[in-house]
């Protein structure tokens, strides 16, 4: 079962009540609930041990697909069928196992089909990953 590609802009017509359930018929995927507002969107994760790299801390690639699905989705909740054309990261500190991660993203600007997006992920109110992402809108 495949969830509807107009489940995170019905969730962001909520006005950020209800979230919008990522990765629920996905084994492979990091289950998160996700709330939106106008052009951001906001999350919280418990990471454990099946994202492990370094000792007690989050992969690095595992942050890299949290802060894709953030960008990825808060597109999608604009009505927008688009691709990660490019995705930037920062790993600015260790980011931390069995703790609450809260994730982060807005748009930064539009111009035609491209549109440019940043997140970020906060342990404890400070960033340890930022993204810059440019997706390119594709034809449905």
């Amino acid at each position: 079962l495949r969830p509807p590609f107009d489940g995170p802009s019905r969730s962001r017509d909520t006005g950020g009540r209800e979230p919008w359930a990522l990765f629920t018929h996905n084994p492979m995927g990091i289950p998160l609930e996700i709330y939106f507002g106008a052009d951001e969107a906001r999350a919280r994760l418990v990471a454990n041990a099946l994202h492990e790299g370094p000792p007690d801390s989050v992969h690095g690639g595992f942050s890299a697909h949290l802060l894709d699905c953030m960008l990825g989705t808060l597109m999608q909740a604009r009505g927008s069928r688009s691709l990660t054309a490019s995705l930037d990261l920062r790993y600015l500190r260790r980011t931390p196992l069995d703790e609450p991660l809260d994730l982060y993203s807005r748009i930064v600007e539009t111009e035609g089909r491209k549109t440019v997006a940043e997140g970020w992920i906060e342990c404890r109110g400070e960033r340890t990953v930022e993204a810059r992402g440019v997706f390119v809108h594709v034809e449905g």
